[in-house]
């Protein structure tokens, strides 16, 4: 479970990051930004209490993982979609 939370605030970091660079255009709405800021906070007081306690014992491993992803959600959010199924193509 707790991976999947990891997975969840760091997909809506990378949404807040795609939400900013709308701003200025018909799309760019403030009130979607504030819901995914508030949501990505909830999930962050979720990490901090039950599921944050399991990573006290992994520290070097959260943190590696943690690098890890938000390296590969700053990548993404720089991609066309096409760069992006390629990604995906050649992990699989």
């Amino acid at each position: 479970m707790r991976d999947k939370v990891i997975l969840y605030v760091a997909l809506c970091q990378m949404l807040l990051e795609i939400t900013d660079e709308l701003k200025g255009t018909r799309l760019y709405k403030q009130s979607t930004k504030n819901l995914v800021n508030r949501l990505q906070k909830n999930l962050e007081e979720v990490m901090s209490g039950e599921v944050g306690r399991g990573f006290a014992e992994d520290g070097n491993d959260f943190n590696t993982l943690l690098t890890a992803i938000y390296g590969i959600q700053n990548k993404l959010v720089n991609k066309k979609l096409t760069e992006i199924v390629e990604i995906y193509e050649n992990i699989k």
